[in-house]
């Protein structure tokens, strides 16, 4: 997975601002991703589990997924 360089709010702003929308493009997409990220360990601290964050962009028909790890805050794109 791609490591993003800055924190996850300014991601977040940067995304909604470029018009993406904070959901998955549908349920099932959600639950896969939502799945996978509860699985992975984190690459920084190794802390189990990551927080999934689900961005569509619904004219482009552009998704973008992105873990969070909930202890040290890297965030990654995948």
């Amino acid at each position: 997975m791609p490591t993003i360089t800055h924190p996850y709010p300014v991601l977040r702003q940067r995304l909604l601002e470029q018009g993406y929308q904070a959901h998955a493009p549908s349920p099932e997409a959600a639950e896969l991703d939502a799945e996978a990220c509860r699985e992975w360990p984190c690459e920084g601290c190794g802390h189990a589990g990551l927080t999934y964050r689900p961005f569509w962009h619904p004219t482009e028909r552009s998704y973008r997924a992105v873990a969070v790890c909930g202890q040290c805050g890297r965030v990654e794109e995948f």
